[in-house]
Order: C-alpha cells, then structure tokens, then sequence
C-alpha cells in the first residue's frame, strides 16, 4: 500500500488493485473510498503502524 501525505490526511492506494483507494483525515477517519468494509480495515491498520516511522 501506498501513503501519499496531503494538507489534510492521507491518501492510500493498493497498489496490488489500483481501482481501490481511500482518504483518511489526520485524524483517521474516512473521507472518501472504493473499498469494501474488509479493506478498508486493512488499510487503516496499514496506515495507523506507518504514521509513527512517516512523521519528520
């Protein structure tokens, strides 16, 4: 999975379905999706173990 940082959050994108993507706020929750409740799980776990090495 991909974390590109925005102004306001996060974008994700699975790279192994590049049609499913989401927006996370900066505090986590969802502003915008393509995946189902199961990957959007997922990613948020992915996401939330990765912000401690992505903050510089």
């Amino acid at each position: 999975m991909l974390f590109p940082r925005f102004e306001g959050g996060y974008r994700v994108l699975n790279l192994n379905a590049p049609d499913k993507a989401a927006v996370f706020a900066a505090d986590g929750s969802v502003l915008e999706t393509t995946m189902n409740d199961i990957e959007l799980h997922i990613a948020s776990k992915h996401l939330k173990a990765s912000l401690k090495y992505m903050e510089a």
